[in-house]
């Protein structure tokens, strides 16, 4: 019989978080106490890949749990309760934002966007370094794998949008930039996720240079688009943008190559964005499968660079055990993901 497989997955646990991107420690803790209690037995990556290519179906009741960015709270808060489990857990980590291990960790941790500000201005106390993601390892319950070497985001057009960080603060237009932003305004435009999207490289310099009052405009912009010349910045050419994508996709399979058991490698899509040519891309880099952020069943003879997960967020053990249920049946799963994909459209 076939089973859907929950793929759990998960961002911070136990850290600051307006933005309900971190679960209490003692809520992680019940909720895994939850599944065990129902027989549900936690599996590994490779695993959960057997499963969806049908080399070796899975047909007890089953889940995994993933974890994305890399922060250190993985191993400071959901660690110590993944132990207590017994738990099997993969970690997919930024490979530029893993932190150096003769760099001090960020004591208290700071909130998600704060954490990747910092990051992006160069601090990556927030995020696991190479010795603590070693010490996961040797436990035998934690694997790691790529979730995309830069995370970043790029701009995908010139119309102005809003000035950071008076009107948008988010840590993606950092990365947009490409380097750390001096005190000051600047401009933001439109901008998705840079695995799927040609960049707009910015001329920093002549952004700095242009004296434009950059609040007021973003502020004003209702009356009238507002945008700024084509020549400010670089447009990636198709070759470009996938010499960009193949060096990201090999630069993070790079660096976590060693921590994680022999066999197939993985990748989770950062901003949970994919495509035709990514996936393939990735399929000629080497990776076997993806994650993504979709809804829907985990089943035999799915597509194993599309498969869905379950995204916890805080809340109570009974919205968790819905949300479980919803994805353990075949049935379910499907008719969730469709409705959930409608009403994105």
């Amino acid at each position: 019989m076939s089973v859907s497989i929950p793929v759990l997955y998960f961002h911070r646990i136990g850290a600051p978080d307006p933005i309900h991107l971190s679960t209490p420690t003692d809520l992680f803790d019940r909720q895994l106490a939850f599944l065990h209690r129902r027989g549900l037995r936690s599996i590994t990556m490779t695993q959960l890949l057997r499963h969806v290519t049908s080399d070796d179906p899975i047909s007890f009741p089953a889940f995994a749990v993933t974890f994305d960015d890399g922060f250190r709270d993985n191993l400071t808060e959901a660690f110590p309760v993944l132990r207590k489990h017994g738990c099997r857990a993969a970690v997919f980590p930024v490979g530029s934002l893993v932190r150096p291990d003769d760099a001090p960790p960020q004591v208290p941790p700071r909130d998600f966007n704060a954490a990747h500000q910092a990051a992006r201005q160069g601090d990556r106390g927030d995020f696991l370094s190479r010795a603590e993601m070693r010490e996961m390892q040797n436990s035998g319950l934690v694997e790691f794998h790529s979730h995309g070497f830069s995370h970043r985001q790029v701009f995908t057009g010139n119309r102005l949008e809003g000035a950071y960080p008076d009107t948008d603060a988010h840590w993606g237009i950092l990365s947009a930039y490409g380097q750390p932003l001096p005190t000051g305004s600047w401009p933001v435009f439109p901008r998705g996720p840079g695995l799927v999207n040609p960049a707009w490289e910015p001329d920093f310099a002549r952004i700095a240079a242009a004296g434009r009052d950059w609040v007021a405009e973003a502020r004003g912009r209702g009356r009238a688009a507002v945008t700024v010349p084509r020549d400010w910045f670089r447009i990636e050419s198709p070759p470009q943008f996938e010499r960009r994508v193949r060096d990201d996709l090999r630069a993070s399979r790079e660096v976590f190559a060693d921590l994680h058991p022999p066999g197939p490698h993985l990748v989770c899509w950062p901003w949970g964005a994919s495509s035709d040519d990514l996936r393939r891309l990735a399929r000629e880099e080497g990776y076997q499968g993806a994650l993504s952020t979709a809804a829907g069943p985990t089943l035999p003879g799915g597509d194993p660079f599309r498969i869905c997960r379950y995204p916890v967020k805080k809340g109570d053990l009974a919205r968790f055990a819905l949300g479980i249920w919803l994805r353990s049946s075949p049935t379910l799963a499907r008719a969730y993901g469709l409705v959930r994909s409608w009403g994105r459209r």
